[in-house]
Order: C-alpha cells, then structure tokens, then sequence
C-alpha cells in the first residue's frame, strides 16, 4: 500500500464522547483488534508449546499488550486514525517512543521464538500508519528483521506456517475493511456534496424568483407612482372633453391640449423606465434638481387641473368650490445634492401624495413642503379634504403601500397623519447623507388624527 493511497491529514480528529480515545477504540478499530487477536493466538501458543522461558515470554507477551493498549493516546498525540486510512501527521516523541518499545518487544519475542512471528503482519501496518516521516523505511526495517530473524532461527515449523498465512489473512482482512470504510465514507461525502448542489440549486432557484419579484412589484410600483397617474389625468380630461365639445368647443379643444401634454409627460415617464433596465439610474429620478424637478411636475398637473375644471367643474374639486384645487409648492432651509434614491423616493411622494389628495380627497388645497435639515431631508404633503382612516385603507389601494415601501427601504420614517373629514398629510423623512444601496434601520411611525 503506498503512501498516495492513504490520507493524510493535519489536524486529528476531534474527540469525541463516548470514550473514542478510549479503550473502546482497540476493539472498535481494526488495525488494534487484528494485532491485539494476534498477541493472544501468539500467546495461547507459547502456554501451549511449554518450551523453556515460558514465563518470561508471556510476561514480554503481556508486557507488548500493554504497551499496545496506548495505542488509542499515540493516535491522538500523533493525528493518525487507522480506520479512516488517515496517516499520521504530527512528529511527536511519544509516539516514536511506543513505536520502538512495540518494536523492540516484539524483536524479542520474535529471537526467542517463532510463536510470536504472526505478529509482523500486522507490524507493518503499525509503522505505516503511526510514523509519520520515512514510512516506507520503517516498514523496510521491519521486514528486514522479520527475515534475518527467520534466517537466524532457521525455517519454520508447519504450525508456524499455518500461523503466518492466518496473519497474513488477517492483514488482507484488515486491508478489505479500512478499504470499504473508507469507500462508506467516500460515498457519504459525496452523497453531502449532491445535497449541497441540490442545495445551492434550489437556493439560487429561490433567489432568482424572489429577485424576479423584487423587480416586479418595483415595476408596478413605478409604473402606479407615474404612468398611471398621468393616464388618469388624461381619462378625467378627454371625458370632459367628450361632454363638451358640442356646447363649448373650445374648452373641449383646451382639455385636449392638456390631454395630449399627460400623454407627453407619460410617455417620457415610459422611455426613462425604460432606459433604467439598462442603467444605475432610478427611474424617474429628476434631470434637474430636486426642487425644479417637483414644481415642473406641479405645474403640468395645474394646468390640466385648470383644463378639467373649464370642461367639468366637479373634476377633482371640494364640493361648492368655485375653482380647481389650489396646489402649493415650498422648500425650506438649505438645498444641497442628495443620493439618487433619496430624490427619486420624494419625488415620487410628492407626485402620488399630490394625485391621491386630488383624486380621492377632493380639496380645495394641497401643499408640498420640502424641508433640507442638517442631517434629514423631507417631504410632506397635507390637503383639507375628507380624509380617511389610516388602518381602514383596502387591499387594493397600492399607493400607500408602495411609498411605505420605498421609505423604509431606504431607512426613513414615513408618517400618516388622517381622520375622516379632517385632512390627510404623509411625511417621509431621509438621511441626507444616505450613500446608494445603504439601508438603514428606521423606525416607521402611523399617526392617528
């Protein structure tokens, strides 16, 4: 058996409960149990023969058993396991020192007589296993005693014929079952090794669905926060359109041309999503700054608010109102860069905050305040329309959820602040200094009015 064949390791094996170290081990390992059943035939032997010094060898007999009892503690100290094929991988001085006490017992026994001799077969692998520099020389050493001891001696008996090929047997056995150990263990290694493929498989399965989910509900969200409100402006305005164009054809004309401006600002909404699939840049984040960015956007949305009214005057407004809603736009204190996520999160407040306020709450005001503070930067938006409870939104209102989602994903705080027939305001707050793709822990607040 080369040294390729076996293992060698760096480290021993961890003990374990049970007394692995232990005794227990001479009779759970094959090596120990071969040479040990070897010592007692060779034993039962010498009682048997009755040749002179018969007690001075079984004394070296027992002497050799017991020395071969530390066999368990030169494993441990040296890194060998002999039922894992692992060789030794440490030079360690108590080894060295039972191998040669092994060694020299058994030359003894061996010069004395030829009941003792079986014992090389399994010497050999002794040496092999627990020396752990010059095996091969170790084990030639071994050989060469066992011959010049043979030669010395003269030829053996029958009995010690018939004893040598039951060694021999025995150390072909011992070779078959550290062999077929080593091919479980093989076997089971490489049974963990397709579970952990099948594993990794299922996992990166998981997340690419989960991404592809991700990605989804992003894109839905997108498309609610922008193109949608845009289609909803255009459908309230060519409706009233369609209702006036015989009796007054040119405030149909004028919705029209509001229509088509929606359509317009929809349609560049829909490029710039678009492109974003192949970018780092949000979708929708503002060309110019963030402040220019939301009253261009408040502009545009005045303007067909105004159209709408000229066509149909209930389009969006409180109840007795004598005009559009009035929507109002502010910042406040110091105006500075911020991440591309951060603007684009406000942004899209402001522009689903100002269309829920216009669309469901019918007011006849609506602000937008942008606050630059050292550290936070936020938005609000508050309108005196009917307002709603907070903990009674439907399933299949996706605005709320979907603002809450972006904030928090970002680590800000958002707040709803709302009561029937009182006003509605939603504030989302944001570290300034918030890099890309840092996410924080932030605490979410619902306010009850």
């Amino acid at each position: 058996m080369s040294d390729a064949t076996l293992v060698s390791a760096q480290e021993p094996p961890a003990r374990s409960p049970g007394g692995r170290w232990g005794l227990a081990r001479l009779v759970t390992s094959p090596l120990h149990a071969t040479f040990l059943v070897l010592l007692v035939v060779g034993l039962v032997r010498t009682v048997v023969a009755g040749v002179s010094g018969e007690q001075w060898r079984v004394g070296a007999g027992l002497a050799l058993g017991l020395v071969y009892c530390f066999a368990p503690v030169a494993e441990r100290r040296s890194g060998a396991d002999p039922g894992a094929l692992r060789l030794a991988s440490r030079t360690d001085p108590f080894t060295l020192g039972w191998l040669a006490a092994l060694f020299g017992l058994w030359l003894w026994l061996d010069l004395t007589g030829t009941q003792f001799r079986v014992l090389v077969a399994a010497l050999y692998f002794v040496v092999l296993m627990f020396l752990p520099r010059l095996r091969t020389l170790g084990v030639a050493v071994v050989a060469v005693a066992a011959a010049a001891v043979t030669t010395r001696r003269g030829p053996a008996t029958v009995g010690d014929q018939e004893m040598v090929v039951v060694g021999a047997f025995l150390a072909l056995l011992l070779v078959v079952l550290a062999f077929r150990k080593e091919e479980r263990l093989r076997g089971s290694a490489e049974a963990v090794i397709r579970q952990l493929r099948d594993d990794r498989g299922q996992l990166a399965t998981a997340q690419r669905l989960a991404g592809q989910a991700d990605e989804r509900r992003r894109m839905a969200a997108e498309v609610h926060d922008s193109i949608a409100q845009y289609l909803a402006g255009v459908k309230l305005l060519l409706e009233g359109a369609e209702r006036t164009l015989t009796a007054a054809p040119a405030r149909a004309a004028e919705a029209t041309h509001a229509a088509l401006d929606l359509t317009n600002l929809g349609l560049r909404e829909a490029r710039v999503l678009i492109d974003s699939a192949h970018t780092d840049r949000p979708a929708g984040a503002p060309d110019g700054t963030l402040p220019e960015t939301v009253e261009k956007h408040l502009s545009a949305v005045r303007q067909a608010l105004a159209a709408g009214w000229r066509v149909d005057g209930r389009a969006a407004s409180a109840p007795g109102a004598e005009g559009p809603p009035k929507i109002a736009f502010y910042t406040s204190g110091e105006p500075g860069p911020l991440p591309p996520d951060v603007e684009h999160t406000l942004l899209r407040l402001a522009q689903e905050a100002v269309s829920n306020a216009l669309w469901h709450a019918r007011p006849h005001q609506v602000t937008a305040t942008l606050t630059y503070e050292p550290q936070e930067v936020t938005m609000t938006v508050r309108d005196d329309g009917r307002g709603f409870d907070p903990a009674r939104v439907p399933d299949d209102r996706h605005g709320l959820r979907s603002l809450r989602h972006r904030v928090e994903g970002l680590g800000g705080t958002f707040t709803v602040v709302s009561r029937p027939g009182s006003g509605t305001e939603l504030s989302a707050g944001l570290r300034r200094g918030l890099a890309e793709g840092d996410v924080a822990e932030g605490d979410v607040g619902e306010r009850r009015g």
